[in-house]
Protein backbone atom coordinates (compact mmCIF):
# COMPACT_ATOMS: atom_id res chain seq x y z
CA UNK A 1 0.00 0.00 0.00
CA UNK A 2 1.41 3.36 -1.03
CA UNK A 3 0.19 6.42 0.88
CA UNK A 4 2.53 9.05 -0.55
CA UNK A 5 2.53 11.28 -2.39
CA UNK A 6 -0.94 12.52 -1.43
CA UNK A 7 -2.94 15.30 -3.08
CA UNK A 8 -6.09 17.12 -1.94
CA UNK A 9 -8.53 19.28 -3.91
CA UNK A 10 -11.54 21.13 -2.53
CA UNK A 11 -14.60 23.00 -3.74
CA UNK A 12 -14.25 26.65 -2.72
CA UNK A 13 -17.86 26.94 -1.51
CA UNK A 14 -18.56 26.40 2.18
CA UNK A 15 -21.40 24.40 3.75
CA UNK A 16 -24.01 26.31 5.76
CA UNK A 17 -25.22 23.56 8.17
CA UNK A 18 -21.74 22.25 8.93
CA UNK A 19 -22.56 19.91 11.84
CA UNK A 20 -25.28 18.03 9.95
CA UNK A 21 -23.20 17.88 6.76
CA UNK A 22 -20.08 16.57 8.52
CA UNK A 23 -22.13 13.89 10.29
CA UNK A 24 -23.59 12.77 6.94
CA UNK A 25 -20.15 12.88 5.31
CA UNK A 26 -18.56 10.74 8.04
CA UNK A 27 -21.40 8.19 7.86
CA UNK A 28 -21.23 8.13 4.06
CA UNK A 29 -17.50 7.40 3.93
CA UNK A 30 -17.81 4.84 6.73
CA UNK A 31 -20.58 3.03 4.82
CA UNK A 32 -18.66 3.17 1.53
CA UNK A 33 -15.52 1.78 3.17
CA UNK A 34 -17.47 -1.09 4.73
CA UNK A 35 -19.24 -1.80 1.41
CA UNK A 36 -15.92 -2.75 -0.16
CA UNK A 37 -15.67 -5.84 2.04
CA UNK A 38 -19.19 -7.01 1.17
CA UNK A 39 -19.08 -6.99 -2.62
CA UNK A 40 -16.54 -8.00 -5.23
CA UNK A 41 -16.63 -4.72 -7.07
CA UNK A 42 -13.00 -4.19 -7.92
CA UNK A 43 -12.49 -1.92 -4.90
CA UNK A 44 -14.93 0.75 -6.09
CA UNK A 45 -18.12 2.04 -4.48
CA UNK A 46 -20.39 5.07 -4.86
CA UNK A 47 -23.46 6.30 -3.05
CA UNK A 48 -25.77 9.25 -2.68
CA UNK A 49 -27.36 10.45 0.54
CA UNK A 50 -30.10 13.00 1.19
CA UNK A 51 -28.59 15.64 3.48
CA UNK A 52 -31.68 17.86 3.32
CA UNK A 53 -34.73 18.35 1.11
CA UNK A 54 -32.66 20.42 -1.30
CA UNK A 55 -29.22 18.79 -1.01
CA UNK A 56 -27.76 15.39 -1.79
CA UNK A 57 -24.28 14.21 -0.94
CA UNK A 58 -22.51 12.05 -3.53
CA UNK A 59 -19.56 9.95 -2.43
CA UNK A 60 -16.98 7.70 -4.06
CA UNK A 61 -14.17 5.52 -2.74
CA UNK A 62 -11.73 3.54 -4.87
CA UNK A 63 -8.61 1.43 -4.35
CA UNK A 64 -6.11 -0.09 -6.73
CA UNK A 65 -6.77 -3.78 -7.44
CA UNK A 66 -3.43 -4.91 -5.96
CA UNK A 67 -4.62 -4.11 -2.41
CA UNK A 68 -6.26 -6.57 -0.08
CA UNK A 69 -9.64 -5.50 1.31
CA UNK A 70 -7.98 -4.72 4.67
CA UNK A 71 -5.27 -2.57 3.05
CA UNK A 72 -7.88 -0.82 0.92
CA UNK A 73 -9.96 0.02 3.98
CA UNK A 74 -6.85 1.20 5.85
CA UNK A 75 -5.82 3.45 2.96
CA UNK A 76 -9.35 4.89 2.70
CA UNK A 77 -9.66 5.52 6.44
CA UNK A 78 -6.30 7.31 6.43
CA UNK A 79 -7.48 9.45 3.51
CA UNK A 80 -10.81 10.23 5.19
CA UNK A 81 -9.00 11.43 8.32
CA UNK A 82 -6.76 13.65 6.16
CA UNK A 83 -9.65 15.23 4.27
CA UNK A 84 -10.56 18.80 5.18
CA UNK A 85 -14.31 19.12 5.65
CA UNK A 86 -16.65 22.10 5.63
CA UNK A 87 -16.59 22.41 1.86
CA UNK A 88 -19.25 21.47 -0.69
CA UNK A 89 -16.85 19.00 -2.25
CA UNK A 90 -13.43 17.50 -1.95
CA UNK A 91 -11.02 14.82 -3.14
CA UNK A 92 -8.09 13.14 -1.49
CA UNK A 93 -5.86 11.15 -3.81
CA UNK A 94 -3.13 8.66 -2.95
CA UNK A 95 -1.34 6.20 -5.26
CA UNK A 96 -3.28 3.27 -3.73
CA UNK A 97 -6.69 4.84 -3.05
CA UNK A 98 -8.87 7.88 -3.55
CA UNK A 99 -11.99 9.40 -2.07
CA UNK A 100 -14.32 12.09 -3.37
CA UNK A 101 -17.50 13.82 -2.28
CA UNK A 102 -19.62 16.52 -3.92
CA UNK A 103 -23.13 17.94 -3.65
CA UNK A 104 -23.70 17.22 -7.34
CA UNK A 105 -23.55 13.91 -9.25
CA UNK A 106 -20.09 13.28 -10.67
CA UNK A 107 -20.42 9.61 -11.66
CA UNK A 108 -22.80 7.70 -13.93
CA UNK A 109 -25.89 5.73 -13.02
CA UNK A 110 -25.37 2.12 -11.91
CA UNK A 111 -25.50 -0.52 -14.59
CA UNK A 112 -27.55 -3.69 -14.42
CA UNK A 113 -25.59 -6.23 -12.33
CA UNK A 114 -26.05 -8.83 -15.08
CA UNK A 115 -23.91 -6.75 -17.45
CA UNK A 116 -20.74 -6.36 -15.38
CA UNK A 117 -18.45 -7.31 -18.24
CA UNK A 118 -18.66 -6.14 -21.80
CA UNK A 119 -17.19 -8.38 -24.51
CA UNK A 120 -16.15 -6.65 -27.71
CA UNK A 121 -14.79 -8.12 -30.91
CA UNK A 122 -11.96 -6.09 -32.37
CA UNK A 123 -11.93 -6.33 -36.19
CA UNK A 124 -8.78 -8.04 -37.39
CA UNK A 125 -8.04 -9.66 -34.03
CA UNK A 126 -8.81 -13.34 -33.50
CA UNK A 127 -9.67 -13.19 -29.78
CA UNK A 128 -12.26 -11.24 -27.87
CA UNK A 129 -11.21 -8.76 -25.20
CA UNK A 130 -13.00 -8.36 -21.92
CA UNK A 131 -13.24 -4.84 -20.59
CA UNK A 132 -12.96 -4.38 -16.84
CA UNK A 133 -16.29 -4.22 -15.08
CA UNK A 134 -17.46 -1.01 -13.48
CA UNK A 135 -19.90 -1.54 -10.62
CA UNK A 136 -21.51 1.44 -9.01
CA UNK A 137 -23.73 1.43 -5.98
CA UNK A 138 -26.37 4.09 -5.61
CA UNK A 139 -28.86 4.98 -2.92
CA UNK A 140 -32.57 4.36 -3.43
CA UNK A 141 -33.27 8.03 -4.13
CA UNK A 142 -31.37 8.20 -7.41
Amino acid sequence: MQLTPAFAMYNDANITDLDKFEKNLAETFDNLTRMLSNVSNHMYATTEVNVSISMKLYGLVQCTPDLSVADCQSCLRSSILSLETGRQGGRFLRPSCSIRYEIYPFYGKPRDESTNTTIIKNPGVESEASLPSVNKTSGSNG
